[in-house]
């Protein structure tokens, strides 16, 4: 089936966030000063590069363009985050994610209460478990550290 206006919009929301949490965590795997905040990148890289992979495949069977480049304001993003250092930069890396990913997952959820695309729903069906346990655990590392 093509894509939709709608599946359209969905991607151009989803994508520039997903490479952004990608590039995000491999600053944070490098820069963190905390073991668990470095393990936690690491573990946001692997995933978010795997569902990167996952959606742009999808999008391309719907003939729809995926970026392989950070957008300028997700770039910034990267940029601001990584001139902070130590405990500051895990605070700020740690918030960032929580914001990021409570954002994600009501993106995700909507389009999965009104999207019609079944090569999305799938993929939301599996990326939602993985942004739900990404959201604990940086809530779980943001409150260990406050």
């Amino acid at each position: 089936m093509p894509a939709s206006s709608a599946d359209a919009e969905f991607l151009a929301q989803i994508a520039p966030a997903s490479l952004r949490q990608i590039e995000l965590g491999r600053l944070a795997s490098g820069k963190a000063s905390n073991g668990e905040v470095q393990a936690y990148g690491q573990t946001m890289f692997g995933d978010q590069q795997r569902l990167w992979t996952e959606l742009k495949a999808t999008a391309s069977t719907k003939g729809l363009a995926y970026p392989d480049a950070l957008d300028e304001p997700s770039r910034t993003a990267v940029e601001e985050l990584g001139q902070a250092s130590g405990p500051d930069f895990d605070q700020r890396y740690l918030r960032q994610m929580v914001m990021e990913h409570q954002r994600m997952i009501s993106l995700l959820d909507r389009y999965a209460a009104q999207g019609k695309d079944r090569g999305l729903q799938a993929w939301i069906a599996r990326a939602l478990p993985t942004f739900r346990r990404h959201l604990a655990m940086a809530e779980t590392l943001l409150r260990s550290r406050s």
